[in-house]
């Protein structure tokens, strides 16, 4: 585990982590270079398990995170750090039907589907909302 690994946004290396051992905890300073502005956390796996390392935070040109984390909580010497984006939160909407009024979400029918509650008619619409 202590040493210099690359960090992996799919097959492409974005930056780098050093991991030291302090005492019981493995000390992390990540550095990475992204391109998007979407949130993104770091995710180390060993020997089957993941473990979030936490958000990056941009500072200057680059994201950094740094952490200590208990060194119990890694099984294998042998890990691989990725880029995660957080995924939007997914919501649903479900909207009453009256056939005297507009209809508001006309534009999200896309993802709509018709649901009857109550013996009540209503428009389920699912997609992102946060």
């Amino acid at each position: 585990m202590v040493g210099t690994h690359a960090i992996y946004l799919g097959q492409k290396i974005v930056g780098q982590v050093t991991v030291e051992k302090i005492g019981l905890y493995y000390h992390f300073d990540c550095h990475c270079q992204l391109q998007s502005k979407v949130m993104c956390r770091i995710v180390v796996s060993c020997a089957g398990e993941h473990q979030s390392l936490g958000i990056l935070v941009p500072i200057g040109s680059e994201y950094i995170l740094t952490k200590q984390i208990p060194a119990k909580k890694f099984p294998s010497d042998k890990p691989e750090f990725r880029i995660s984006p957080k995924q939007p939160e997914m919501h649903e909407i479900c909207v009453d039907v009256y056939p005297e009024e507009p209809f508001r979400y006309i534009a999200k029918l896309e993802r709509a589907y018709l649901d009857k509650r109550n013996g009540v008619p209503k428009i389920r619409i699912e997609g992102e909302y946060s």
